[in-house]
């Protein structure tokens, strides 16, 4: 007996008749696509079909492990995110091979933000959610009253205050981690705060 199939997470597409190779003893007249790996450039959504307007399904965050299962005409990609094992379709320009960048420093704060300067009125270069992965390029940096880590982001350097990725008293599950995002608007397909 053969396991359900569940197209949100397996990679099989009956129209293109495409199928992963886990899957390909089940469907032996479909073409084995075999993926290749990158990690998120920045943090985008993935949606239920290779056009902007569809759906969202899931979120890469910043750093996230991403198998590529297919290249797709105009810049789309067929991608699985590694963490949640979710599939959707992405554009191409999000993407670095891995070990491009993020070094598995992670995000320990609901939310953040990536600065140009290494100062909180200065110009933000990105947002980070829990869980992210950053690059430190250098030990940390004294400006002002703060900490700062030296990243980099987006082929620049970025500046991101110590304190995000100092291990938190709540842990994601506890109760008080989760009342941190009672107040937050729900998202379709989201993963950030």
């Amino acid at each position: 007996m053969s396991p359900e199939i569940d197209t949100r997470i397996h990679a099989i597409d009956f129209e293109r008749q495409i199928v992963e190779a886990a899957l390909s003893e089940q469907f032996p007249r479909f073409q084995v696509v075999e993926p290749h790996y990158v990690q998120a450039d920045k943090q985008f959504a993935l949606h239920a079909r290779p056009e902007s307007a569809s759906p969202q399904v899931t979120e890469a965050l910043l750093g996230e492990g991403l198998e590529v299962i297919q290249d797709l005409d105009g810049g789309w990609l067929w991608i699985r995110t590694i963490s949640d094992q979710y599939l959707g379709y992405a554009k191409s320009d999000n993407l670095l091979p891995i070990g491009d960048g993020y070094d598995g420093t992670r995000v320990q704060v609901l939310r953040a933000h990536i600065f140009k300067e290494p100062r909180i009125q200065g110009p933000i270069l990105g947002r980070l959610s829990y869980g992210s992965s950053i690059h430190v390029t250098s030990d940390s940096e004294q400006h002002g009253d703060y900490l700062w880590w030296r990243v980099k982001f987006g082929g620049t350097d970025g500046f991101v205050r110590t304190c995000v990725t100092d291990v938190q008293d709540t842990e994601p599950g506890s109760s008080e981690f989760l009342l941190q995002s009672l107040v937050v608007p729900y998202l379709w397909g989201g993963r950030t705060a």
